[in-house]
């Protein structure tokens, strides 16, 4: 078969009710009519004539690029056929199925695709399509990372379905190998791109366990700077190579590297200003960037840095309002009100913290909203709302109640907020100065608990009590 008669051919295989169907298809596609027309003169010829073709239609503008308006009308026509025929086995029915959950996970519409999922799901264990049963669990561990990150187990019953997929198949294949006779290729096989990224995060983790944190900064610096080098991979799934560079990015903040952990972000927001569209997944991983992004301003005290970045993340949440998780909200509006705060704009940081407490977030990150509860009696002190302080530190006090027991720090905070309130001024310098004593002995679980990566309640005693 020639390879300009491929058109011609699949034409001719048409049963009557495809060419039937597809007449369908173009009376209904806005622009195809002269695809019909082609297909349709192609379609009465017995034996392929191409000169024939081109004499018939020398007055239409494709003619001048016949071998490209060919290709278009194939795919065209295959295109139907898919439409047609979506249901001609069970393993069709799979593939659509799983078309739809990767247009749903891209949409972040996970519960939906997770429906989907489900249905394939059962298809290939009712009639035992192992190779898509494989798709299926592919897409099953990807739903569940995206909702529940940290439900291991539930990940781990995956990677175990997917291994015992993997050793049926690999019955069956010797199975294969024997009834052919043929000799077992003694080759290694060439570790995948996926492969090698998930060696390279195992690894990551377990220098990290054995504390040898220049050793996984190394592994995973290699790594992000090996994906770089799949721009084919990288276009297919734009999320490959920021996924990881946001580890790295974590880890160098962990470490203190703030100049390296800069450069990266600079990095990042070039490769993501490159991609075309945002699908879901990748808007969370510019999230998460920003987020990094602004702890690193934060710790470095750079405020001019840190205003541009706050005006650069809100025009990027105005963009893709109704794209961004509610956690990912709280976070950003409560580094927010604290960065504002710092920065002695008191009636900022009071604006992201009403939003925060009357957007009403439920159960989502409660670490986050006690620390905003926080802040907010900081910032009445500061703007010597008194009153309102008052009313405030009732409400605390019920907030923590429903969040279990109070940590000695959260207990001498408490305490210092009820007596600010009716000292003079004259005796607030002193009340600082016995807060900062008090919490200083605290210190080591301070820090164990990370609580002075949220507010660092010490640098403001401190500062109060030193002030004129």
């Amino acid at each position: 078969m020639k390879k300009k008669e491929f058109l011609f051919h699949l034409i001719k295989s048409l049963s009557r009710t495809e060419k039937r169907y597809l007449k369908i298809h173009f009376k209904h596609a806005h622009g195809e009519a002269i695809y019909f027309r082609l297909f349709t003169a192609i379609d009465k010829q017995e034996v392929y004539d191409e000169e024939a073709i081109k004499v018939k239609f020398k007055d239409d503008k494709f003619v001048k690029h016949f071998h490209l308006s060919k290709r278009y009308l194939y795919g065209l026509i295959l295109q139907a056929l898919r439409n047609y025929h979506r249901e001609i086995s069970q393993k069709a029915k799979i593939n659509d199925l799983l078309k739809n959950v990767e247009i749903l996970y891209l949409k972040g519409l996970y519960p939906l695709a997770e429906r989907d999922c489900k249905q394939a799901a059962r298809i290939a264990d009712t009639y035992e399509l192992d190779t898509a049963k494989l798709d299926v669990l592919y897409w099953e561990r990807k739903l569940i990372q995206a909702q529940r990150p940290g439900d291991r187990k539930r990940i781990g019953e995956v990677v175990g379905e997917q291994y015992q997929v993997l050793t049926d198949l690999q019955q069956i294949n010797g199975l294969w190998q024997n009834l052919l006779q043929l000799t077992p290729d003694p080759r290694n096989p060439r570790p995948s791109l996926q492969a090698r990224i998930l060696k390279a995060n195992v690894d990551y983790l377990q220098l990290l366990n054995e504390r040898k944190v220049d050793d996984a900064e190394h592994t995973l610096t290699s790594l992000v700077n090996d994906l770089e080098h799949y721009p084919k991979h990288l276009k297919n799934d734009p999320s490959i190579w920021p996924a990881n560079l946001n580890n790295l990015l974590g880890l160098l903040l962990f470490e203190k590297k703030q100049g390296a952990a800069l450069d990266l972000i600079q990095k990042a927001k070039v490769f993501y200003a490159s991609l075309p569209q945002l699908d879901t997944p990748t808007i969370r991983l510019i999230l998460r960037t920003y987020n990094i992004e602004l702890e690193l301003y934060r710790d470095r005290k750079d405020r001019l840095a840190a205003q541009s970045a706050i005006a650069d993340i809100q025009n990027f949440l105005q963009k893709q309002k109704g794209n961004v998780p509610t956690s990912y909200l709280l976070s950003f509006w409560f580094q927010f009100a604290n960065l504002h705060f710092w920065d002695g704009d008191y009636e900022q940081s009071l604006h992201w913290i009403n939003r925060v407490l009357n957007y009403k977030f439920k159960e989502e990150r409660t670490d986050l909203q006690r620390y905003i509860r926080w802040l907010n009696l900081m910032v009445h002190l500061e703007l010597e709302n008194f009153f309102v302080l008052r009313y405030y530190v009732g409400s605390m006090r019920r907030f923590l109640k429903k969040q279990g027991a109070l940590a000695q720090y959260e207990q001498i905070l408490l305490r210092f907020f009820v007596q600010i309130s009716t000292l003079g001024e004259s005796d607030i310098k002193d009340a600082f100065s016995k807060l900062h004593a008090q919490l200083e002995k605290e210190y080591e679980v301070l820090q164990s608990q990370r609580v002075l990566d949220y507010i660092h309640f010490l640098d403001w005693a401190r500062q109060r009590s030193t002030l004129s």
